[in-house]
């Protein structure tokens, strides 16, 4: 499974070339609630009609954090935010999930890399 960051899905529909060069073609994807109201309310500032984006997001699963993946979140945003007071919430979860559940994040936010994630080929892992 590769988690999908907002910032990947909005260059992503909007058809940006420097998404070719991650490897997500054939792939499981998952996003998370805060993820996709991101990509939605992105989109919903510049378009009238959210139903393309709506069905570009359907096949993406779901993924619904667990408590214990919350926790996590919260003590990472509260120590990074110490330094870098513009960090997401969003995003911490995100790592949050990536980091327990093992998985890679697609992503274009280089705020991933206060969060403890590195790039490896085009997807962040935590390291």
């Amino acid at each position: 499974m590769i988690l999908v960051d907002s910032s990947f899905a909005i260059e992503w529909f909007l058809g940006k070339e420097v998404v070719s060069n991650t490897p997500i073609l054939g792939k499981a994807l998952g996003i998370l609630p805060q993820q996709f109201t991101e990509i939605l309310v992105f989109f919903g500032k510049r378009i009238n009609d959210l139903s393309p984006i709506i069905h570009e997001l359907e096949p993406i699963s779901l993924i619904v954090p667990e408590k214990v993946e919350l926790y996590e979140a919260c003590y990472m945003y509260l120590e990074i935010k110490k330094r870098k007071p513009k960090i997401s919430l969003a995003d911490a979860i995100c790592a949050a999930v990536a980091k327990k559940r093992k998985y890679p994040i697609a992503t274009f936010d280089l705020d991933f890399q206060s969060l403890g994630f590195s790039e490896k080929d085009g997807l962040w892992y935590f390291a």
